[in-house]
């Protein structure tokens, strides 16, 4: 059996003699040439299942010679020999934002050129989930930081844009906190120059008055000692 993955040929086979080791052997050439076809193969309970890191649609051609006899053989019953069955990619659109995605479909169901927005640009794929040994994964890991990037600028100028009003907040505060204290101190501190003055003023009146009273006093002594 002849296998063709995203147009590129990935070898050839012969029937192993059950079907759990044809998927086996399917799988091993494969994986073999992901590198070249951005496709991976893997058995999930008994099934063969084919994924595309990068979320590239999935074009497979197997072509049998022996017609359905052997299909069924092969344990590929579902294939038509010959004929490329595509499964289609699905994308997971991830944003803190709100994302809008113009839903204008061609007869495919593909959406059309030009007519996908979205208000915020995307998370890339995963860096873990890439395969850097062929162009079109080193393109996918080169868009993947980039994107990652972004998000790191985005998110840094948002944090500095809340620094710089905590910053603000708390010099106001503090501000506000010293003028509150000269005004305790001005009501509740003395004015030592003021409370000194005040205190002269009181001694002098004090005591001139003392000496006005003495005066007083001595008046009519005098008089007595005239009339003596």
């Amino acid at each position: 059996m002849q296998t063709t993955v995203n147009g590129v040929d990935v070898g050839t086979f012969t029937n192993l003699g059950t079907a759990d080791q044809n998927e086996a052997a399917l799988e091993a050439l494969v994986n073999a040439n992901s590198a070249a076809t951005g496709v991976t193969a893997s058995d999930a309970s008994g099934t063969l299942v084919f994924s595309a890191a990068d979320g590239r649609n999935i074009t497979i051609t197997m072509t049998i010679a022996g017609g359905a006899a052997d299909k069924n053989d092969f344990g590929m019953g579902g294939f038509t020999s010959g004929s490329a069955a595509t499964t289609k990619a699905t994308v997971t659109l991830t944003s803190t934002d709100t994302i809008v995605v113009d839903d204008n479909l061609d007869a495919g169901g593909n959406v059309l050129a030009g007519d996908a927005t979205t208000t915020k640009a995307l998370t890339g794929t995963a860096i873990s989930l890439i395969d850097i040994s062929s162009a079109s994964g080193a393109s996918t890991a080169i868009t993947s930081i980039d994107a990652a990037l972004s998000t790191i600028s985005a998110t840094r100028s948002d944090l500095g844009s809340y620094q710089s009003r905590f910053e603000s907040i708390v010099a106001n505060s503090q501000t506000s906190a010293e003028n509150l204290s000269a005004s305790r101190s001005r009501i509740m501190d003395a004015d030592f120059a003021q409370e000194t003055a005040q205190l002269t003023k009181s001694q002098i009146l004090q005591q001139s008055g003392i000496a006005m009273l003495a005066q007083a006093n001595s008046i009519p002594q005098n008089v007595l000692a005239l009339l003596q």
